[in-house]
Formats: C-alpha cells, structure tokens, sequence
C-alpha cells in the first residue's frame, strides 16, 4: 500500500507475539538482553553504588525482560504497540525487578544485606563499571521511555 509507513521489524515482532509466536518472543529477547543488562548495570549503581555489586544485573534484566514478553503473549499488554512503548515498559519494569533484588539481598535470611563486596562471589561484579557516558545515557533513555508510556491521568 503507497502511503503508508514501513512497519518496524520491533512492532511487527510485538504483533506476532501477541499471535503466540515463539519466535518473535526470541527475538525480541535476543534484540534487548544485551542493552538491558547494561542499563541493568548503569542503574544499579546509579541507585545502590557500591553496594550495587551483591546484585545481579544480568538476571534482573532477563526477568525483566521475560516479564514483560509473557505479559504481551498473554494479551495484558494490549496498548504496546512499537519499540519505543516496548522499551519504556522494560526501564520501568528492570528498574521493579532491581528493586526486587535488593529486598531479597537485605532480607533477614540473607544477613540484611551484610554480604561484602570482597567476598570472592562478587569479584567479577566488580568490574561491572559504567562510565559516566554509561550513567548519562541510560539517564536519557529512561526519560524517553517514560515519556513512551501511555498517560494514565
């Protein structure tokens, strides 16, 4: 059809989603792990700092992810429609799945969060280190894509 715009391989693959497709779902997946997981990383230690490093932002970023696929096959996210809509509602959700971690990792059965960073578990998490490049711009794309999110007013 002349005169309409190219649908997005992100909101094709959002649509098929909804119709059940595995394949879209992997996707979609493989496309956002990697820059979820590094937002993971930039926003944990913008939140947490160096307390940051008993938490782990590849986990927090898969489930968010995962979360938020299962949610659109499901048909509970009807009004996500493109890529823009679809990464404001990873931030939101990465940013829940990161404070959910920290309460586990705080939580009187888990020694109140009095695991140290030296602990030899936590040594490769040390060298998880945004630069200030890094900070800025998942500070960027949190603002955008909170600005993609429907207005519930």
């Amino acid at each position: 059809m002349q005169g309409m715009a190219p649908e997005g391989s992100v909101s094709r693959h959002i649509r098929e989603l909804k119709g059940g497709s595995a394949e879209a779902e992997e996707r979609l997946f493989r496309q956002y792990v990697s820059e979820v997981t590094h937002l993971a990383v930039a926003n944990m230690r913008h939140m947490l700092g160096e307390r940051a490093v008993a938490l782990d932002p590849e986990i927090a970023a898969e489930s968010a992810i995962r979360s938020i696929l299962d949610r659109i096959k499901a048909g509970k996210e009807e009004r996500l429609f493109d890529r823009n809509q679809l990464l404001g509602f990873l931030v939101a959700r990465l940013r829940n799945k990161i404070v959910d971690q920290w309460r586990t990792e705080t939580a009187k059965k888990r020694g109140e969060g009095l695991v140290t960073a030296d602990s030899d578990v936590f040594s490769a998490a040390k060298s998880l280190k945004p630069t200030p490049e890094d900070v800025l711009r998942f500070q960027e794309l949190f603002v955008h894509a909170m600005s993609a999110l429907p207005n519930r007013t």
